[in-house]
């Protein structure tokens, strides 16, 4: 396990994970969360947010194809995805948002959360690794 972890395919299958896992979570926060804060006539800050989703997916899948050509630069794309989605997200989540156990869509929000941080936290340590490897090597 942990030599597959530290491969170039162990860095692509944990950030396509967590990428996965970030849609889930994505798609909690647009049913549950978001209705709550942004009122009806206010169509222009869910437009923005919506931008900013696509442009993240955009981004992440790009650095996914862009690790599996063994291109540097996905790599680095990648782990700063994932660590935007580990601090910005997972961390975040519990510390300032919705302290756990979070009510909000209990326990879907919670084991998403729980996912997310699990599976960033594996894809940065790939990553990562994929980078010191390169540095060293």
């Amino acid at each position: 396990m942990k030599i597959w972890l530290v491969s170039l395919e162990g860095a692509v299958a944990t950030s396509s994970a967590a990428m996965v896992a970030f849609l889930g979570r994505s798609i909690i926060d647009w049913r549950f969360v978001y209705g709550e804060f942004v009122p009806d006539d206010q169509v222009g800050i869910l437009a923005a947010v919506m931008a900013l989703y696509m442009g993240i997916f955009g981004g992440w899948m790009w650095s996914i194809l862009a690790v599996s050509r063994g291109e540097r630069r996905g790599l680095l794309a990648g782990m700063g995805l994932n660590l935007f989605v580990l601090f910005a997200v997972a961390i975040a989540t519990p510390l300032y948002y919705c302290p756990s156990p979070c009510a909000t869509a209990w326990p879907v929000a919670e084991i998403s959360n729980w996912i997310n941080l699990i599976v960033c936290l594996l894809a940065v340590v790939s990553s990562g690794s994929q980078l010191r490897q390169e540095v060293s090597g």
